[in-house]
């Protein structure tokens, strides 16, 4: 609540309503100026205003909420067994299949390809859409899969060879050294030494670098499998490194009517001093003391000046500034904000601004999973021993 009261003070007008609000209020209840109007004529108006506007923003904020509540119970799978994606953890490993969306940071150990090779999309972290090539390290890709066959495998192949290879990977021990969460995104530092696997010999030393780094976010694309080692998660990813809290943003419209304010502003200032300048002339040449014959302005025969604390230059300046106050259009935030909310509904429900592409592909990844759906490895009669370090470089 405190950061979205501070942006809507942004909005000059509305800063200048709880200002005069507040000599309103004073005003009223002491003797310092007068004021020919109750505070509430002008804050509860502004309130509205305020819940209106952070109401909408309450609702936009709901509505991200649930779009990363339903990010975080995507399903995700390891070696081991499924899980959500608010559930991995460092140092497990995933399987990864293909069009799937990773739940984390990953180093790739092993895929589908003889070569050891995949290809990921990153457009919903940089926008590129050309895929970018991952190779996994190949004394891991050998020790887990299969030998090269020279050719492309079956699906029943892969499946097996995915098989083998979680198998495989369920035993596999090792420590991982690599550096501190960081925001760069295309680089990785980090060795792998003592891995031990099934079947083997052991692997002393084993560097890695950004060429076997899958990003959190990312799509894995045109590669049947990988399973990849996971070395961020959450906040620690790349992409939430690179994520910095936004500063609060006016619209181009609210700009321009910032800068129309700042106009209305002086000529609410002008106005002010013309109207201390007529009363002071009023007061030395027509008044000029006699205050009596004008009963109809002074109903008790003497100047009120002498009820106010201040001098009556600096009080009547705030009388004047209150008297008008409207002159600034207050309602017009309003009918701004009932516009605004107008059209993000017919935005929303505007079926020609959806694209059919997506639902198209929505379609077809939901098919995909649905006939081959992901193996299920029971737990409680393996473990696995994968111990991660962070060092700082």
């Amino acid at each position: 609540m405190p950061k979205s009261l501070w942006g809507q003070f942004q909005r000059i007008a509305n800063f200048f309503f709880l200002g005069v609000s507040i000599i309103m209020l004073v005003g009223t209840t002491t003797e310092m100026w007068k004021s020919p109007y109750s505070y509430e004529t002008t804050l509860y108006p502004l309130t509205m205003v305020l819940i209106l506007t952070m109401s909408l923003q309450l609702k936009d904020d709901l509505k991200r909420h649930r779009s990363d509540h339903e990010t975080s119970r995507r399903p995700a799978e390891t070696v081991l067994e499924k899980k959500q994606w608010k559930d991995i953890k460092v140092g497990e490993l995933l399987v990864v299949r293909n069009k799937e969306s990773l739940p984390a940071d990953v180093i790739v150990i092993c895929t589908s390809e003889d070569d050891g090779v995949s290809y990921v999309e990153t457009s919903n972290i940089d926008g590129e859409t050309n895929l970018k090539l991952r190779v996994a390290k190949k004394d891991l890709q050998k020790a887990l899969c299969n030998e090269s066959v020279g050719r492309r495998l079956s699906r029943s192949e892969m499946s097996k060879t995915l098989k083998i290879a979680r198998e495989k990977a369920v035993h596999m021990t090792g420590i991982m050294d690599y550096e501190k969460p960081n925001s760069s995104v295309n680089t990785f530092k980090g060795t792998m030494r003592d891995v031990n696997i099934q079947g083997s010999k052991k692997i002393d030393v084993l560097p890695f670098t950004g060429n076997q780094q899958l990003l959190r976010g990312s799509v894995l694309r045109n590669t049947d499998w990988i399973i990849g080692l996971v070395v961020y998660t959450g906040e620690d990813t790349k992409v939430a490194q690179n994520s910095h809290e936004s500063k609060p943003k006016l619209s181009n419209l609210e700009r321009v009517v910032n800068g129309s304010m700042k106009v209305i502003f002086v000529i609410l200032a002008f106005l002010v001093a013309t109207s201390l300048s007529i009363r002071a002339i009023m007061r030395h040449n027509v008044f000029n003391g006699k205050f009596a014959g004008f009963w109809y302005l002074f109903p008790e025969g003497e100047d009120d000046d002498s009820t106010m604390t201040l001098a009556w230059p600096i009080a009547y300046a705030f009388t004047f500034l209150i008297l008008y106050t409207n002159f600034v259009p207050l309602t017009m935030y309003i009918t701004m904000e009932i516009i605004n909310f107008g059209h993000s509904m017919f935005i929303n429900n505007d079926a020609l601004m959806y694209v059919v592409y997506y639902y198209y592909h929505y379609f077809m990844y939901s098919f995909f999973f649905s006939k081959h759906p992901p193996t299920h490895t029971p737990t409680g009669t393996i473990r696995l021993q994968i111990h991660v370090q962070m060092q700082d470089q």
